[in-house]
This record gives C-alpha cells, sequence and structure tokens, in this order.
C-alpha cells in the first residue's frame, strides 16, 4: 500500500506565481490581483495565498504597500543600493514629489501628445536613447530629468514650464535616489520609451494610465527601501 502523499498547496501557489514572474507573465511594476481574487482563481483558501506572497515577499519579488497592494518588484532594486549615487530622501519627500507630478505633470503630458511638434519629438528621443545606452547612473539621471524637461517644453506653455524649471533640482535629486538602486533602469527605459510613443502618437489617456502605474509601484518601493533601511538602523 502506497502512503498518501499530502498536497502542499502554499508551494503549489508560491511556484506558479513565482514561474509567472520568472517568464515575465507577472513584470516588473505589474500589480498584482488581490488576495480574494487569487484565492477564488486558483481555488484555494486566502490563508494559502497569503503565505505564499510573503514568502515572494521575502524574496523581494514583490513588494506590498497597504492600501495600494502587491506589485512585482525586481530583487536587484535591495542589493546594494547605498553608495550608487543620488543622495536619501524620506518617504514624506517622494510623497511630495508624487503630489506636484499628480497636480502638474500629468496636465503637462496631455498638453505635450496634443502641441508637441516633430522637433520635440526628437529632442525628447535624444534624451531616451541616451538613457536607454546604458550609461553610469549619474549620467542616466541627468538624461532621466532631461527627458521630463522636454516633455515640459513640448506643451508650449510657458507658465507650466516655469513650473517645472522652478524645481528641476528637486526633481533631479528624487529621481538620481530612485535610479541608483540596480535593477532600476530595466523598468524606467520602458516606462519612458512608451510615455514617448505615447506623446508621439497623440494618446494621453494612455499615458496617464502608464503614469499612474508607474507612480503607484516607485511610491511602493520607496515605501520599502524606507522600511528596510529602518529595520538595519
Amino acid at each position: 500500500m502506497e502512503k498518501i502523499i499530502k498536497v502542499n498547496y502554499v508551494n503549489q501557489v508560491y511556484d506558479q506565481l513565482n514561474q509567472m514572474i520568472l517568464d515575465k507573465v507577472i513584470s516588473e511594476g505589474n500589480k498584482l490581483p488581490s488576495e480574494m481574487t487569487l484565492a477564488r482563481e486558483m481555488n484555494v483558501s486566502r490563508p494559502v495565498v497569503r503565505e505564499a506572497l510573503q514568502r515572494l515577499r521575502a524574496e523581494h519579488k514583490i513588494i506590498t504597500h497597504q492600501g495600494m497592494g502587491s506589485f512585482c518588484a525586481n530583487p536587484l532594486n535591495y542589493e546594494n543600493e547605498a553608495g550608487e549615487g543620488g543622495e536619501d530622501i524620506t518617504e514624506r519627500e517622494f510623497q511630495e514629489f508624487q503630489q506636484f507630478r499628480a497636480a502638474l505633470e500629468y496636465s503637462a503630458v496631455v498638453q505635450a501628445a496634443e502641441r508637441r511638434t516633430e522637433e520635440d519629438l526628437v529632442l525628447i528621443r535624444s534624451h531616451l536613447s541616451a538613457m536607454l545606452r546604458d550609461p553610469p547612473t549619474d549620467v542616466y539621471s541627468q538624461e532621466d530629468e532631461a527627458f521630463h524637461y522636454s516633455v515640459y517644453l513640448a506643451t508650449h506653455n510657458p507658465m507650466i514650464i516655469k513650473a517645472y524649471t522652478a524645481v528641476r533640482v528637486e526633481v533631479f535629486r528624487v529621481l538620481s535616489y530612485l535610479n541608483r538602486h540596480k535593477g532600476t533602469q530595466g523598468i524606467s527605459g520602458n516606462f519612458h520609451t512608451r510615455l514617448y510613443e505615447c506623446i508621439r502618437d497623440r494618446t494621453p489617456e494612455d499615458a496617464i494610465r502608464l503614469m499612474k502605474a508607474h507612480d503607484e509601484y516607485n511610491y511602493a518601493r520607496v515605501a520599502e527601501y524606507q522600511k528596510l533601511k529602518g529595520e538595519t538602523v
């Protein structure tokens, strides 16, 4: 008589989600379904899903922020992040940065998509191309900020351009902080490529959805960095 092998549902849920991450079915920055949705779709209990997600969190393959949900992450982001350039910022400072972007940059992207000229596209594309060449972190951050500045220029709205110009130094500081973490340039390059395409193709609604999703993931990332930093102090 053969022994009955007890099925470990947690392992099965973990293996399936982990494989989807490895295969990039779930890509970095993608928001995972809720625990309830995963439990229903995988025909298991929520505690089983919760434990599987906790294992993925421990491996830095996902991050979870209260009120925002869980996102697929890049474990490289959490390796030796110190000393890669860029000043430290607090979660509060990043929140203020996000609020500024939501108040001004979302509108700027809409106007850029509506008003951009071919010359504007050439300038935006030049900074994007420089970012995609995998330059040193400090150069990448310079081109990152210049990319956003060129989007503001494409609005042809003097007041919006002046408003952004006044805070370029602060924006560069935040971008430098984000970009210093290993593994960041991959998702950042993809985001900026897609944003450029939305402006080129005059699809501002797609651009706003893209920016909101990217900003949510970045906020969760920064919150996780601050949490881990606190644990090591």
